[in-house]
């Protein structure tokens, strides 16, 4: 089996920069990794270690763009990925009244067109059908009570 010719390691260096420059659009920080895997590549065999084939630089690419993301890839994401704790959802106010059902031995609320698995249901005495206020949603769980005025639909 004959060897591939050696990738300029200028041709190199212009993929590699296209991707990092690539990696605007997309927001995912893996073509930043491979991008900089390509550059680095480039560096070394211009500088340091003369590449006698494309197999070794595309496997030294890949090693290197694999033990960077590795390294990096949760400290960028943390840093400037979606805070999911902060994610509300502004369309569903609390306090609000819905309706318990129950569907396969657990309570589920039906509530603003969904319906929820409520999370404390050893807090109160609820029935099927019973009317509750929805104090917190979290996790596709609802945490509800009795209002004061508690009714039973008639069926």
């Amino acid at each position: 089996m004959e060897a591939l010719a050696p990738i300029s390691n200028w041709i190199l260096l212009a993929v590699g920069v296209a991707l990092i420059v690539a990696e605007i659009l997309t927001l995912t920080f893996i073509l930043v990794f491979i991008g900089l895997g390509f550059v680095l590549t480039a560096l070394v065999g211009e500088f340091i270690w003369p590449f006698d084939n494309a197999t070794q630089q595309l496997l030294f690419m890949a090693l290197v763009s694999f033990l960077l993301a590795f390294a990096f890839k949760s400290h960028l994401t943390r840093r400037f990925g979606p805070n999911v704790e902060s994610i509300q959802l502004e369309t569903l106010t609390l306090g609000e009244k819905g309706q318990l059902l129950e569907h396969d031995g657990q309570f589920r609320v039906n509530y603003k067109g969904t319906t929820y698995a409520v999370a404390n249901t050893d807090e109160d005495d609820f029935q099927p059908g019973d009317t509750v206020l929805v104090t917190q949603l979290k996790n596709n769980q609802a945490w509800v009570k009795k209002p004061a005025n508690a009714t039973k639909p008639a069926h």
